[in-house]
């Protein structure tokens, strides 16, 4: 009776039971590794990927917390017993997570055994290092390197991945981005550089990605908003948050797509210039919340009729001109030590849009 097995799941596997797994003659028949179709074992002890078996079927590999400390295979893994070469150990694979290991670089070769991969996960290794070409996979639509120790992105790291579409690069240590790093990816849609220590672009950096739609370029050191972001002629939703940044100024933010703009808790904003969202004419949401220091939106500021929702809570805002509160269909105001004894009137007229209209703090109603 022939037995077919399409998803196995491990976890917690000591080093000798991973051994015991996958030996001759061991708890893994060679049956299942021709039907198997997703495998996880988390958070065991793997140290090399020699150890598994040719798998034609298999499409999900995930290697969760386990030991690995590079991704690549010896040269003895790449040969059958009878010493022929084994060309791709996962030829169907499509997707494989192999965060929260140990690998501290990733070299040419690694990925040769996955020739069909689309999506790569390497979340919270110790990676410092990746090689040119390092991801020669022509099908990969996502890569995650998000929690490694990257100083700097190879120039040539995604030269052999034209399908790539979403990079995530937070919660590294970068702290310049270079156009060489992404002229390949003329399909990067979502491109994550959040919590590094960016404080630049070099000059036209990123003039190939007209096609990206999220950038996410928050808690970074920048003390401006950089000029290279009116290269994003397709953007639509920008973060921008937790930068040192100490004002925002008419003609820095030049998006005629952009649709969803977030910058807030910027420690040092204190001033939002009049026409400063003059040049996004589709923007719909806007957050301008937690910023300690913020004191003074201009009542020019937000000239879009077709903006939906303005959040600008927990700021050091005292007042907000009735031009502010017209322009959106929702407010959320609260956290503001708002002086409304002038105004109070006004304010209630705009009762209806404003959500946390009770939350609010209001010298004159609190008479």
């Amino acid at each position: 009776m022939k037995v077919e097995l399409f998803s196995i799941y491990c976890s917690n596997l000591s080093r000798t039971e991973v051994r015991h797994l996958f030996i001759s003659g061991g708890a893994f028949p060679t049956q299942f590794s021709a039907s198997l179709q997703n495998l996880s074992i988390i958070n065991s002890e793997i140290e090399n990927m020699g150890i598994f078996p040719r798998m034609e079927k298999l499409l999900v590999l995930n290697l969760r917390g386990n030991n690995l400390e590079h991704v690549g295979m010896d040269e003895k893994s790449f040969r059958e017993p009878s010493g022929e070469t084994i060309r791709s150990q996962f030829p169907s694979l499509i997707s494989l997570d192999l965060s929260e290991n140990k690998i501290t670089s990733i070299s040419r070769s690694d990925f040769i055994s996955f020739p069909n991969i689309e999506e790569i996960n390497l979340n919270q290794n110790r990676i410092v290092s990746v090689e040119w070409e390092a991801f020669r996979l022509l099908k990969l639509k996502k890569l995650i390197l998000r929690g490694n120790y990257l100083l700097t992105i190879n120039e040539h790291m995604l030269r052999d991945s034209p399908a790539i579409e979403e990079l995530d690069l937070s919660h590294n240590l970068l702290s310049v981005a270079q156009s060489s790093s992404f002229f390949a990816a003329q399909k990067l849609k979502s491109l994550n550089l959040s919590h590094n220590r960016l404080h630049r672009f070099d000059y036209d950096s990123f003039s190939p990605l007209f096609q990206l739609e999220s950038l996410d370029l928050s808690y970074n050191n920048f003390s401006t908003i950089p000029a290279d972001l009116r290269q994003f002629v397709a953007l639509r939703t920008l973060n921008f948050s937790g930068n040192p940044i100490t004002k925002i100024c008419e003609g820095e933010i030049v998006q005629p797509m952009l649709q969803n703009l977030d910058i807030s808790n910027c420690p040092n904003l204190r001033l939002i210039e009049q026409r400063t969202f003059s040049f996004t004419p589709v923007l719909q949401f806007l957050k301008l919340a937690n910023n300690s220091q913020l004191q003074y939106i201009s009542p020019y500021a937000v000239q879009n009729s077709l903006l939906y929702e303005l959040v600008i809570l927990n700021n050091s805002l005292e007042t907000l001109d009735n031009k502010i509160l017209e322009q959106p269909t929702r407010l959320f105001i609260s956290g503001n030590p708002l002086d409304c004894s002038c105004v109070e009137e006004t304010f209630t007229n705009f009762t209806h849009k404003i959500v946390d209209f009770k939350e609010a703090t209001c010298k004159a109603r609190e008479r």
